[in-house]
């Protein structure tokens, strides 16, 4: 069943971090993310934005900036709190975050086992650019990661994402 109204995004603050860390440390969402730390979500250059949806808080997303070799915007984290799983949450806070972000690339990175996030981004149109080898400095060990991207157009534009 999915729920109705659109999501709304607000500022995460200092007095969210503990909510923000307990929908990180779910079993079902813990085994693909890297790090996960106080530090991680306040890191210089990242928007952190709580996703409301109906006047309930249902998860986050943490944009940032490129970095290294990548252009455009980074979504680097988008977490449904597990209550709040199965009711078409992750994709509307994937679409808002697609309208908010401005006019280009928008990229990820996602382990190849997350098959969930895999169709959730195939799904709206991210197609993997390419595969990154396994890191042995990895938080959660020497995982590969897939590198996914699509065009962001905005409303004022012509032309759309295939």
């Amino acid at each position: 069943m999915t729920a109705g109204g659109p999501v709304e995004f607000h500022p995460t603050g200092a007095e969210d971090a503990d909510v923000v860390l307990a929908m990180e440390a779910d079993p079902d969402t813990r085994p693909w993310l890297g790090e996960s730390s106080r530090a991680w979500h306040t890191a210089d250059g990242v928007e952190h934005l709580l996703a409301h949806r109906d006047g309930v808080l249902v998860g986050f997303v943490v944009l940032a900036g490129p970095r290294g070799t990548e252009t455009g915007t980074e979504l680097r984290r988008i977490v449904v709190a597990a209550e709040h799983r199965g009711r078409g949450h992750g994709r509307a806070m994937l679409r808002a975050v697609l309208a908010h972000v401005p006019t280009g690339r928008v990229w990820l990175d996602v382990k190849p086992g997350n098959e969930r996030a895999l169709a959730l981004y195939a799904g709206e149109g991210f197609v993997v650019e390419r595969e990154l080898p396994a890191d042995p400095r990895n938080p959660d060990g020497p995982v590969a990661l897939l590198v996914l991207a699509r065009e962001v157009y905005s409303a004022g534009s012509s032309g759309s994402p295939s």
